[in-house]
């Protein structure tokens, strides 16, 4: 594979990939500067980006050499679920110990028609080219803060708050916002992801909108989930006695629907 340097981050790609290689530079340049002026966050020192086309030769090519070794054993794990998850897959975030990899498919290989949940969360896209460097910026926000082990629904609410910032558009369809009035049945692992997704989104858009300086905070001093939570909850005045998402998602979806 051929290589760049971008800032500490390394990009891999196939010859064949020269012109999505050139589409992700850029990107990655403009994603960097982003996340660092947004968020105070940096690219991890040893970073890597693979314009991926095929997962086994993703994973394999992208692991350190430790987990090389094992690939024979950890191959057919993988084949279990992977191969019905790749259609709809757009791009990885994958961490081994300090090493972070970002893999994103080239605009050619990925799914507009949004067959995944994610028809339900974002707006379509209809030019690959853009999806492309959507996701490098969804992932790379991933790595960015991954050794801050945020709360699930902030690890992404964050990421797909700053695809809007870097694009200065929305992404997330305005109606997602009503998912939250609807509980999920917590037994359907496939709703329970959606709904961390949207109330991450609109968790953290509305905390970047009303208290930049709190979300900022919990970047720089991360907290244990609760201990979060509970924070948040004393600036918003919610109920403390009340479940924090229950009382959450009414406070989210009562601004959101007005405003």
């Amino acid at each position: 594979m051929q290589t760049r340097k971008i800032d500490t981050l390394t990009l891999h790609y196939d010859a064949s990939q020269q012109q999505a290689a050139d589409l992700a530079t850029s990107s990655l340049e403009q994603s960097i500067n982003m996340i660092a002026e947004q968020w105070q966050l940096k690219v991890p020192d040893d970073c890597h980006c693979y314009i991926m086309t095929q997962w086994p030769r993703f994973l394999f090519q992208s692991a350190p050499l430790s987990r090389k070794l094992l690939f024979p054993v950890l191959l057919p794990l993988y084949a279990l679920s992977i191969p019905k998850q790749w259609p709809q897959i757009g791009g990885w975030h994958v961490q081994y110990g300090s090493r972070h990899v970002v893999g994103v498919k080239p605009p050619a290989m990925l799914d507009l028609e949004q067959q995944s949940i994610g028809r339900e969360i974002f707006v379509p896209e209809e030019r690959s080219e853009e999806k492309f460097k959507q996701v490098i910026c969804h992932e790379l926000t991933h790595a960015c803060s991954a050794q801050l082990q945020l709360p699930a629904w902030l690890y992404e609410g964050l990421a797909m708050l700053s695809v809007e910032k870097q694009f200065n558009k929305q992404t997330v369809k305005r109606a997602s916002i009503g998912l939250l009035s609807n509980p999920n049945d917590e037994n359907d692992a496939t709703r329970v992801m959606l709904q961390t997704y949207v109330r991450g989104y609109w968790l953290a858009r509305y905390l970047d909108e009303e208290h930049p300086d709190l979300l900022r905070s919990f970047l720089k001093n991360p907290m244990q989930q609760d201990e979060l939570e509970n924070e948040i909850a004393g600036v918003l005045n919610i109920d403390h006695t009340k479940p924090f998402w229950e009382e959450a998602d009414k406070l989210l979806a009562a601004h959101y629907q007005t405003n």
